[in-house]
């Protein structure tokens, strides 16, 4: 029985190694003010009218202080609307947003050449803010995925993250209407586990499926103590 359960634990011990692969810090990443993570859209969002909207960003070799980022806004519409519906307004980093002919349609460029392409958003239409991280901004680092809504500024201690802070309103949105948010460069983008969508009030958060990389988890260790079993059996 001892052995049964030293294989099962050495099963685990390597999924766990794989999932801390996969949940390393990236190099960029969205989160909001009071954030909530939908477990179904894989997004990270707030129900709330107001709030403030952090791009993160991880210095790596696709990411640097010297390089122009992009957040963008794409309009999400109700099943059953149309594009020439009144979507009502919105504001980003104090910019209003209230006709289509502020926005372009389609898949932004830089999403397409580094491979993020549609992820079930685009094409769309779209806006653009491009701004750059400063040096004097900086947060302690973690991952929004696991820990939405944990934006705090860096103590002096530890590992950090860049960060540009944007004022959203979607107090005037009209209720259905959605407003979805990637972040990205010329080299990378935000995953889109990592992205962001502005949810007007009333539309429920996830129903708490299981994030992949932890039915991935549990998964590998149930198949490796399943495998163990099978190996014992021929053995015998």
């Amino acid at each position: 029985m001892k052995t049964i359960w030293r294989s099962f634990f050495c099963a685990m011990a390597v999924s766990l190694a794989v999932a801390g692969a996969a949940w390393a810090v990236p190099s960029l990443q969205i989160d909001v003010e009071g954030g909530l993570y939908d477990a179904v859209d894989e997004s990270t969002y707030n129900t709330a009218d107001t709030y403030d909207l952090y791009a993160l960003m991880n210095e790596t070799n696709k990411t640097d202080l010297s390089d122009t980022y992009y957040v963008s806004m794409a309009l999400l519409k109700p099943d059953d609307a149309d594009w020439a519906d009144d979507f009502g307004s919105f504001s980003f980093a104090g910019v209003s947003y209230d006709d289509l002919s502020q926005f372009s349609w389609g898949t932004p460029s830089l999403l397409t050449s580094i491979e993020l392409g549609s992820h079930g958003i685009f094409p769309s239409y779209f806006t653009e803010h491009a701004f750059s991280f400063s040096s004097g901004n900086k947060a302690k680092s973690y991952d929004v995925e696991t820990n939405p809504g944990g934006f705090e500024t860096w103590s002096g201690s530890g590992s950090y993250l860049y960060y540009a802070a944007f004022e959203v309103d979607v107090s005037q949105l009209v209720s259905g209407w959605q407003v979805h948010f990637d972040l990205y460069n010329s080299s990378a983008f935000a995953p889109y586990s990592h992205d962001a969508y502005a949810n007007p009030p009333g539309k429920p958060p996830g129903d708490g499926v299981p994030e992949p990389a932890t039915m991935l988890l549990f998964g590998t260790g149930l198949a490796g103590l399943a495998g163990y079993h099978r190996k014992k059996k021929a053995a015998n």
